[in-house]
């Protein structure tokens, strides 16, 4: 009979008079394999982090927790325990990893603090350790920092980062919730390979139901705080309509925009190349790609946020990369971007309504109440702080937050990925609602595309800084890398490692293609228009 390396034996947690585990039982075998589901708020994060012994401020707990026989209790208990024992991969690595320290450091400082290597022998760990997470040019990937990397690259870095504790248990928290159906698909087949390897421990919690079943793991659901054994299918689709618009002059316009990452002189990369792009009042526009193709830097660039090497961004009329000064700080409140991560971008020290007055300035006075019914939010949650809600509470302030400075550009960049289908569909629709009402021009940014094909009037798929394809919401899409995204199976997804790099000067997708021929090595095609308002870069373009 295989070791109990983990047993919980009636866990109670809660906040204040809030109970969120209610006597919560649970065994992991050395070696073993469990995943958590549950919907956002049923306390799975919280569950990971009180076994961590990581509990935030104003928790109470009781019961007990046991780490191979040996009970986990005070502070210090912990301490032999974190790093070696187990270890703790989280769903948003940018806030995980050090943002002013290079990968390679950042795996050097843990290998150094839990292995004692130093010189070369450290230097090689690092390079090995990239080289099991399975990250190409593993020279460059070492000198760059988090915000260089695409999702997918940052996760796998975390990961690295955990593997070089070598810990017995590794504790995976929604770890592929904000990335793309390939991305995610390879993370979690290059984790079981991993834990087979070396014989760890793993607790994969995350509210993805079908997720888990795939990963063929013993399946427990976190609900109304009690653990229980999955049985059925459950599954959430969003049926909300999309918003009627006016066919006006777009609000925000991109021309022919470029971003260049890396200095003059080095191994810089175009992220975006020459796109170009019109948001209008009360309509949804969808971008579409797989992690790492440039939708995040486009949007970035769109709101100002990351200067542009060449292009022309303009709002409501004006030259919004020439503005300076007072005009520019005016400007940039008509265009808001809800992040994918609520809880990176709310100040954990602000109560919500201290953050929503912040934004809302001084014309904010009592707009506090307004703009919590309007995202669906009780008032009672305007004292509370950002860890005491749940992810989709959290993303509701950050819209509502959004909302306070008036926008007329919404740039929504992977809002629902790390929410529960319940959560997310929610969200979607209190968007659409929203969008509507104020006729606000939105650019819904996300991997998923069947779910923007649903939701907006407009989609444009990008891969590798280019777009590719650009088609109204209830068209069939053309493309063969636009078709890949639809029918991509997290089962069947080969590992990252596998795919073929992109050529300069030629489709990025050639080397995935299996409809290329001849003609695709000549150049890179412009985009066509296939027939009214549906576009195609393609050289087999008919």
């Amino acid at each position: 009979m295989s070791e109990a390396l983990l047993e919980i034996r009636n866990l109670q947690l809660g906040f204040g008079d809030r109970t969120v585990l209610n006597g919560l039982d649970l065994d992991l075998a050395a070696g073993g394999s469990l995943a958590v589901t549950g919907p956002s708020g049923a306390g799975k994060t919280l569950l990971a982090r009180c076994l961590m012994g990581l509990n935030p401020p104003g928790v109470r707990w009781s019961g007990d927790i046991f780490w191979q026989g040996r009970t986990l209790r005070q502070a210090k208990d912990w301490r032999g325990v974190r790093g070696k024992g187990m270890t703790m991969i989280l769903q948003e690595p940018r806030t995980a990893l050090n943002p002013v320290l290079s990968v390679g450091r950042q795996l050097g400082e843990t290998l150094s603090l839990h292995q004692g290597l130093k010189g070369r022998e450290r230097h090689e760990a690092v390079r090995a350790l990239l080289d099991e997470v399975r990250l190409d040019d593993l020279e460059q990937v070492g000198t760059a920092y988090p915000h260089q990397l695409s999702g997918g690259m940052r996760q796998r870095v975390l990961l690295a980062c955990a593997l070089a504790c070598r810990p017995r248990l590794l504790v995976a928290d929604e770890i592929t919730s904000a990335l793309d159906a390939e991305t995610r698909g390879a993370v979690l087949a290059l984790i079981e390979e991993i834990r087979r390897r070396r014989d760890m421990a793993l607790l994969l919690i995350t509210h993805d139901l079908a997720l888990a079943r795939r990963q063929g793991y013993p399946l427990l659901e976190l609900r109304e705080g009690v653990l229980a054994a999955v049985s059925g299918e459950a599954e959430s689709f969003c049926a909300s309509e999309v918003p009627d618009f006016d066919e006006t002059s777009p609000v925000l316009q991109v021309e022919h925009l470029v971003v260049v990452h890396g200095k003059p002189g080095t191994r810089s990369r175009e992220a975006v190349s020459g796109v170009d792009l019109s948001l209008r009042p009360g309509m949804v526009t969808g971008l579409a790609g797989e992690s790492g193709c440039g939708k995040s830097s486009l949007a970035l660039a769109m709101a100002g946020h990351l200067v542009p090497t060449a292009g022309r961004v303009t709002l409501e009329g004006r030259d919004f990369l020439a503005l300076q000064g007072a005009p520019l700080r005016r400007a940039r409140r008509r265009i808001q971007v809800l992040f994918q991560d609520p809880g990176g971008s709310l100040d954990p020290r602000q109560t919500v309504e201290d953050a929503l007055a912040e934004a809302a300035g001084p014309a904010g006075a009592g707009l506090c109440e307004r703009l919590l019914e309007e995202v669906g939010l009780e008032r009672k949650l305007s004292a509370r702080l950002p860890h005491m809600m749940s992810g989709g509470q959290r993303q509701r302030v950050a819209l509502a937050r959004c909302l306070a400075a008036s926008p007329a550009v919404l740039i929504a960049d992977e809002p629902t990925t790390q929410l529960d289908p319940v959560s997310r569909d929610r969200i979607l629709k209190l968007l659409l609602e929203i969008c509507g009402r104020r006729k606000l021009a939105v650019l819904l940014i996300s991997h998923d595309l069947p779910l923007l094909r649903r939701t907006c009037r407009e989609t444009l798929v990008m891969l590798d800084g280019l777009i590719l394809e650009r088609f109204a919401g209830g068209d069939e899409p053309w493309h063969p890398y636009t078709k890949s995204l639809l029918d991509i199976s997290i089962a069947a997804t080969a590992a990252l490692g596998s795919r073929p790099l992109a050529q300069p000067g030629l489709c990025p997708y050639l080397g995935r293609c299996g409809l290329a021929t001849a003609n695709c090595a000549k150049g890179l095609p412009p985009l066509a228009e296939l027939r009214a308002g549906h576009w195609v870069r393609c050289s087999e373009l008919p």
